[in-house]
Formats: C-alpha cells, sequence, structure tokens
C-alpha cells in the first residue's frame, strides 16, 4: 500500500468516527403537529421540528421514501423549522420523522409522528345507550356504527383532556358494522372532562385516510353538585287549571345557575340532581262544544272584513301613500319552561 493510500484510509476513518461521534452529541429532535395530528381533507396543517441553536438545515422524512421527503433552512431561531402543508391530502397522510444538521454532523431521527386525514369516507352513526345522561358512578356505553364495513372505530371527545378509544368493528347478521364504547363514570375516575362533546370516526386497517366524524353527542353528568343545590319546581298560578289555560313553570334554586336545570356555565356538563315531580292536573274532562262560538266567531270575522275594507277604501280615496295598517302585538316574556 502506497504512502498516499494509506493516508486517505486514515484521513477516511478519522472522519467517519468524527461525524459518528457528532451524531451522538446532537440532541434528539422532536416533531409535533398543529393545529391537529388528526386534520380534514383540504385543510392546512404544519409539521414541526425542534432541534438545536447548532442546526443548519431541517429534513422530514416520510416512512416510505428513501431521501428527505422536504428539507427547509430554519427562519428565526435556530432551534425549530416549520414544514408547512397548504391542503391535506389523502396522500400526505401517514408516518413522518424529522432530523436536522449541523456543518459537520446529522442528528438522530425524532420519535415519529402518524398524520391522519379525515373526510375521506361518509360519516358513521353515533348513538347512546341508554340515554345521553349518566350519573356519577354509572357508565354510559357509546354505539359507533356504519353500513360501510369499516375494519374499527375511533371515539375521541372534544374536551382538553381528549378521552379517546379505538375499537375493532365487529359484523351483525344484517351488514351493519358497529363497535361499543364503554365510557365509565366511577366516583374515583369521574370529572368534567369525562362529561361533553363526543365523536366517532371509521377507517380501515391499511389507509392513513378516516371517515368524516360523526355528529355530535352531547353526554351530561349529573349529581356532581352540592346537595343542597337541589332545585323546586312550582307551577304558577297552581297546579291545577282549567281547559285552555295557560300555566308557568318555575324552577329556582338558591344556587347561582345559569339554566333551570341547574347548570353552571363553567361546567355545562354538570347537572344538579332532579327536582321533586311535580303533578298538573286540567279540571273537567269534557271536550266542549264550540258549534255556537264558531258561529259567532264567523260573523265577527265577516264584520271586521267589512269595516277593514271601508278602511282601505278611505286611505285610497284620501291619497295615502301606502294605504297600509300595521298591529302591533306587545309580548311579554318571563324565564318559563
Amino acid at each position: 500500500m502506497t504512502t498516499t493510500s494509506t493516508a486517505f484510509l486514515c484521513l477516511g476513518l478519522c472522519l467517519g468516527r468524527k461525524v459518528y461521534w457528532n451524531r451522538e452529541a446532537l440532541p434528539k429532535p422532536t416533531i409535533r403537529v398543529a393545529p391537529s395530528a388528526v386534520i380534514a381533507v383540504g385543510r392546512p396543517v404544519s409539521i414541526w421540528c425542534h432541534g438545536s441553536w447548532v442546526a443548519n438545515r431541517y429534513h422530514l422524512h416520510q416512512k416510505w421514501a428513501p431521501r428527505p421527503w422536504r428539507t427547509v433552512f430554519p427562519r428565526g431561531p435556530r432551534d425549530k423549522a416549520e414544514f408547512p402543508i397548504p391542503r391535506m391530502t389523502h396522500g400526505l397522510a401517514g408516518r413522518y420523522h424529522c432530523t436536522y444538521d449541523s456543518r459537520r454532523a446529522l442528528s438522530a431521527p425524532s420519535e415519529p409522528l402518524d398524520l391522519v386525514v379525515t373526510g375521506m369516507f361518509d360519516p358513521p352513526t353515533l348513538s347512546t345507550l341508554p340515554r345521553p345522561v349518566v350519573t356519577s358512578g354509572g357508565s354510559v356505553t357509546l354505539q359507533c356504527g356504519s353500513w360501510q364495513g369499516f375494519d374499527w372505530f375511533y371515539l375521541c371527545d372534544e374536551g382538553r383532556n381528549g378521552h379517546h378509544q379505538r375499537l375493532d368493528s365487529q359484523r351483525r347478521d344484517d351488514g351493519w358494522f358497529q363497535a361499543l364504547f364503554t365510557v365509565d363514570f366511577s366516583l374515583r375516575r369521574v370529572s368534567v372532562s369525562h362529561g361533553g362533546r363526543y365523536r366517532c370516526y371509521g377507517g380501515y386497517n391499511l389507509s392513513s385516510g378516516w371517515s368524516t366524524p360523526s355528529d355530535p353527542v352531547d353526554i351530561l353528568v349529573t349529581a356532581l353538585l352540592p346537595q343542597d343545590t337541589l332545585p323546586t319546581l312550582s307551577a304558577h298560578p297552581g297546579p291545577t287549571v282549567a281547559p285552555g289555560e295557560n300555566v308557568t313553570l318555575w324552577c329556582q334554586t338558591g344556587s347561582l345557575f345559569d339554566m333551570c336545570y341547574g347548570s353552571l356555565s363553567s361546567t355545562l356538563v354538570q347537572l344538579s340532581r332532579p327536582s321533586n315531580p311535580l303533578e298538573l292536573k286540567v279540571e273537567g274532562t269534557q271536550v266542549p262544544d264550540y258549534t255556537v262560538e264558531n258561529i259567532i266567531a264567523m260573523g265577527l270575522s265577516g264584520l271586521i272584513l267589512g269595516v277593514l275594507s271601508v278602511f282601505v277604501f278611505q286611505a285610497w280615496y284620501t291619497g295615502s301613500d301606502d294605504g297600509a295598517f300595521v298591529a302591533v302585538v306587545t309580548m311579554k316574556r318571563d324565564c318559563e319552561l
């Protein structure tokens, strides 16, 4: 081996060791997405890679691509870079990771990020069994189903603490695919985050595309508020009325509730215990005969029509601009049920 060859070999070994050491020395980057990793088709989304102040370039990699899918130079602070996607499509969904390099070294890859696109299929149906109001200590079953033959269903809520579950679908004899999600409201676990608005999605195992979300279902948790917040229900002028009369129902409590059923504006998914029942009675069971009244009403209608005709003729004769008659009805609204 010549002296020149030996020199190049030593140089290569030294550079290799230096690059390997620098790769280990650079902090591992982190990857995140905004506004969400579950994004509707056609909506914008951005992937962020957070690295180090010594970063020169950032690289975004897709799982199936041998080379970086996109490379950017950081704008502003060098410890992060943005990879914007102006319009989300099915082809852009999948698994990503990012790396960055300094002038002499390359970082290790970040943890993977799964980017999901929704709106690729028709929405499933979400319903509650038996009803959307549950007491603390109990549970509620949410049924997500579809005729589209989804492999799995995904349930999530829209609260801050994102409660979510994913279950394989079950096929019924009639061809309906469904999953039954049980949300537990045990006393030691229940909190305001468990109540709220839920939706579900459907999808297939070999696709990063999800369905359009189902219509929302609101779950209300009762008996979470203090005992002294029990409301009272009353009727005005009284619980016994004659046929055709109006009655006003009042729901009252000593607490500062914002709604008659006993809920605070800051915790709309928490309800008070129900009031004691109130029985309303209607006096008399005979159906009255309105024949005479109808004849009188028809006569009065004819009389009123004649009078209005005279008024219209007068308005036209006197040269009124519009000849319009306006009736103003003032209605007084109270807090009634």
